[in-house]
């Protein structure tokens, strides 16, 4: 993977539901750790929701 120079441009930002965990878990299975990025995971959940991965 070809490295960027800007630090703006290695970022990841995904956002989802409580109900979308399992599609945020199967797009973060396929990042490598070669990968040079900021990854940043926000997940809205109810303050009465009980969550399970």
């Amino acid at each position: 993977m070809e490295k960027l120079n800007d630090p703006f441009r290695n970022i990841i930002v995904i956002g989802a539901s409580a109900g979308g965990i399992p599609a945020v878990n199967n797009l973060l299975s396929g990042f490598t750790s070669e990968m040079d990025v900021a990854v940043i995971v926000v997940i809205h959940v109810s303050r009465n929701q009980t969550v399970s991965t």
